[in-house]
Formats: C-alpha cells, structure tokens, sequence
C-alpha cells in the first residue's frame, strides 16, 4: 500500500481554512470538501464506522443503564462526599479497573452527582482505534483485516494492526505527530490532535490566541507532511476534522426547573436527557418551554433528529438552540463556556475533508461519507467482509 498519513483535528471546523494556507492549498489541488456533521454530534464512530450516529446509539457520552454502570459501587459512598477530593479517587479507580478489563476509552466523571453517577455507563468502553470497539467493524478493524500495518495515537491510547497499549506523552498535539513519526515504517500513520478543541472551548473564535493556534498548526502539518514527501513522493495525505463550533452568546439555567423533581437527568452542554414518571417528565417539559431550544417526548419523537431510544435520549430530551449552553451542567459549572458543538444540524459546525489527489467532485459530504472516500483513494474494498 501506498505510505498514508492521516490528520484527524478536532474541532477545526471548514470556516477556519482560510487561516490555514497548507491545508487550503493541499485541498484545492486535490480534494477539499466541506464536511456536514450530525445533529448532537460528540463521537468519532460515525465518521469511522461510516454509519450514522443515531443508528449506533453512540451520539453522547454516557447512558442510563445502572445495571452496567462502571460507577455502581458508588452507592455506598454518602452523598456528603460529593467533593473534588473524592471525584479524584472515583475517577483513577475506576480508570484503572477498566483499563485492567481491557477498555480503552476513558472519560472523567466531571461534575456529574454521585447520586446519579450510579445510573451511567459508558456508550462505548474502547477507544474508535482500539480492535473491536463497537458491534460493526470501523476504519481501523478494516484496516487489520486487510493486513495493513498501522500505528495511531489518541492520547494516551495507541493502537497499532496487533495490539492497543497505553502511552502516555505529553498532551501536545507537536508531541503527537513526533510519537506517530516514530513509527514510519507503518503502511498507515494516524494522529488525533485534540488541542485545538480545548483552546476553541475556552476562548471562542474570534480571539486571536485561536488564530494563531491554527496557523501554528497549518505549518505543523506541513512540516510532517514535507519530511514524509522526501521519503516517500507518492504519499497520500488526509486531514479530516470532526465539527466546527458555534460562539456561547448565553446559559441556559435549568437548575429550578429539576428542583425538587423526582427524576434522574443528565445535563450536558447542549443538551438536557431527563428518566422520571409521566407527571414529573410532564412538569418539567412545561417549565422548559421557556427557554430557546427543543424538545422531545414520547409524543413527538418522531421528529427527534437522534434515535429517541429511552436509555439514551431518556424520556424527555430538550436540546438548546445553536449559540446557548446549559449552564451550569455536569462537564462546566464554572464559567460560561466560549464556543460549543453538539447542536442540532447547523452549517456552522460544518467540518473539512482534505486530500492531496483527487478523488470527487463533491463539494460536500457528510460525516459517514469519509472514510468511504479513504477506502477509494488507497484501493482497499470496504467494508470488510
């Protein structure tokens, strides 16, 4: 196979090209496409199982099954240990039990309560590089499958065509691409570089630091990609990016609204899951309609632009508009964050599929339609049978 490299940038939406000279010039020498990301979008396995998200369950991070929940033996712990201290000891246990289990895809409980902690799993225990992580094979299983030797790094996980490892760098995306280059003799080299995301939350697109950050990254890119060209002349190069982001104009308090209700709910940034009786789920349906967004029931889920599966949507689920967020949530409790994804379906999340040959005409392709593309351009059928 022909040496491949792939950039994988989170939260570089299409916008930000014209800050990016390599990529812009890479792409409209080759491939360029603007990339429309899926309603509540928050996971790689719809861009890397080339399936859409609602039909695999996996558009959020967590869902309700106490049965399964990695945090059940949390009940045992008095709700008056409900600090930082003790955050700090539920999440590396926990971490380090999955990861002896074998698991690769590690979240922090953040500022989730304990008193619903207990009622969460996980939607996926293996990172999307990991073998097998989900019931269908992804870019990566195919990848094994076909004998194509690999390495590819999502901090602090690696995986290579024969095993995943932990390894731990620093959490730079420079030192990211080094830890790839280390193992150029692979077939095919993969990078999440996940910084961007991070400053993009925390500073919004219009400050300068952002600016700076994605040109720092621009010649990153081509610095990597220039070395491997010396070697290898005939090498494909992709940059994808999995969502842009849409600037916070506003919170969404919804504290008084599950005051004093009997349910259990999940506050994300974008997004309220609540599991309760038919009365108290009626209640807090009434109080939500004053704020800006939408929501969905049973009586309406037909609409719902995610499956409206109760463990995972819950029985009621309201998702802000585009440029708000639910504030304070269990991921942020602090302060208003700047910039957030996860929306329902709107052109400014839109993300970008960059390739060095030309291999479609289209100018706009959704998320599962990337790695359909990959597969044509290095030849390999898909999906593996």
């Amino acid at each position: 196979m022909v040496k491949t490299i792939f950039f994988y940038l989170d939260g570089v939406g299409y916008k930000f090209l014209e800050e990016m000279p390599f990529l812009k010039n890479l792409g409209e020498e080759g491939t360029l496409c603007r990339v429309s990301v899926e309603p509540l979008h928050q996971m790689e396995f719809s861009i890397f199982a080339s399936q859409e998200q609602k039909d695999l369950n996996l558009w959020t991070w967590y869902y309700h099954n106490p049965k399964s929940s990695p945090y059940s033996w949390t009940k045992i712990i008095p709700c008056f240990f409900d600090n930082n201290f003790f955050r700090k000891i539920i999440n590396y246990s926990t971490v380090l039990k999955e990861y002896l289990k074998g698991n690769s895809h590690f979240l922090p409980i953040s500022k989730i309560p304990l008193r619903f902690l207990r009622n969460f799993d996980l939607t996926s225990k293996k990172s999307f590089i990991d073998k097998n992580p989900i019931e269908i094979p992804t870019f990566f299983d195919i990848l094994r499958g076909r004998g194509i030797s690999y390495y590819a790094y999502e901090w602090p996980i690696y995986s290579t065509e024969l095993k995943t490892g932990l390894r731990i760098v620093k959490k730079d995306d420079s030192c990211f691409l080094e830890e790839i280059l280390k193992h150029k003799e692979k077939d095919f080299l993969f990078a999440h570089l996940t910084v961007f995301d991070g400053l993009l939350h925390k500073f919004g697109s219009e400050n300068k630091i952002i600016r700076n950050y994605l040109r720092k990254l621009d010649r990153n890119i081509e610095k990597v990609c220039n070395g491997l060209l010396k070697e290898y002349p005939d090498l494909k190069i992709f940059v994808v990016s999995d969502h842009g982001m849409v600037n916070v104009r506003e919170g969404v308090d919804i504290t008084n609204s599950v005051k004093n209700l009997d349910i259990v709910y999940f506050a994300d940034s974008t997004c309220l899951r609540a599991w309760g009786g038919k009365k108290e789920i009626e209640k807090l349906r009434k109080d939500l309609e004053k704020f800006p967004g939408k929501i969905y029931t049973n009586k309406n889920k037909e609409k719902c632009p995610i499956s409206f599966k109760r463990n995972y949507s819950g029985d009621l689920l309201f998702i802000v508009e585009p440029g708000f967020e639910i504030f304070p949530n269990f991921f942020n409790n602090s302060k208003l964050i700047k910039a957030m994804h996860g929306y329902d379906k709107t052109s400014e999340l839109d993300a970008l599929f960059v390739h060095n040959y030309k291999i479609t005409n289209k100018k706009k392709i959704p998320t599962f339609g990337i790695c359909p593309l990959v597969f044509k351009s290095l030849k390999i059928p898909a999906p593996l049978e």
